[in-house]
């Protein structure tokens, strides 16, 4: 798809996996009527690269005020509207809105998926997972992402994600041998910068998981170097929990002014906010 301007679709998503997130925002037409910012092309593409850029609130209102369809009956929408809403549901979760996220997308095995293009799966299941695994019920996240497994098996790329998320959920439970499975599956599968990055939160998490402390911090440390610099408030505020638990206050600190600077609307910053104000 190509805009009245010669702007590419693909060019942007190029962009984006390079690591130049901004640049690419930037190169979005937009309206900004009533104050409000508008996508005037490739909506779902202006959705996933905000949310990289940590700008999630605006995301929520153009879906609330502009695309409230998409918030609506699943049945309803198109393919290419399901995935917008999935990506919608990730700037939902960000926020802290994690019930309204998770009711957002339907189980991958009820009837709704079935005529669906199989990456919706992928992506709808990973979105669930990260909701239930935030919520300590990894073992529903376990059970749904490997009933997805073998529709993500099919596609082309962007599986990295899903298999980072599998690994997590069965580190949660303990299930080490697959988490390290998983995780040299994620590893095979980066195409982008921004997953580089959050590979390597995910293989803190996993050292974390099976109390690995010293590793957990390396890894979380490398994730907070790396050049991809937006979002991760997750991580840094868990990086910043395990410094503060390793009596280490003054890194700590450190890490959550950090998650505060590089992800300022998210929920994780709020929290690292809170922790600062401590003392």
């Amino acid at each position: 798809m190509t805009s009245p301007e010669g702007r590419d679709e693909n060019t942007l998503v190029r962009l984006y996996n390079a690591g130049h997130t901004l640049q690419a925002v930037s190169e979005l037409r937009v309206s900004t009527e009533a104050g409000l910012e508008r996508p005037l092309e490739f909506e779902n593409a202006w959705v996933c690269l905000n949310i990289a850029a940590g700008r999630y609130r605006k995301v929520l209102a153009w879906a609330e005020q502009v695309r409230p369809e998409l918030l609506g009956d699943f049945n309803a929408l198109r393919d290419a509207d399901v995935l917008t809403r999935v990506n919608v549901g990730e700037a939902m979760v960000n926020l802290g809105q994690w019930k309204r996220a998770l009711d957002l997308v339907p189980r991958v095995n009820a009837e709704q998926f079935e005529p669906r293009d199989s990456r919706i799966a992928g992506v709808a299941t990973s979105l669930r997972a990260w909701i239930l695994w935030l919520s300590n019920e990894p073992r529903i996240a376990h059970m749904e992402l490997s009933m997805t497994q073998p529709l993500v098996e099919a596609l082309d790329d962007y599986r990295a994600e899903f298999f980072m998320m599998h690994a997590l959920v069965s580190a949660s439970l303990k299930q080490f041998s697959l988490a390290d499975q998983l995780i040299n599956r994620a590893e095979t599968n980066l195409s982008r910068v921004s997953s580089a990055r959050n590979f390597l939160v995910t293989k803190a998490r996993v050292a974390r998981a099976q109390g690995d402390q010293p590793r957990a911090l390396e890894w979380y440390r490398t994730a907070a170097e790396h050049e991809y610099r937006l979002q991760n408030g997750e991580g840094l505020l868990e990086w910043g929990d395990l410094l503060r638990d390793s009596n280490r206050v003054s890194d700590a600190r450190t890490a959550w002014n950090l998650a505060v600077e590089r992800d300022e609307e998210s929920t994780w910053a709020r929290v690292a906010t809170e922790r600062l104000a401590q003392g």
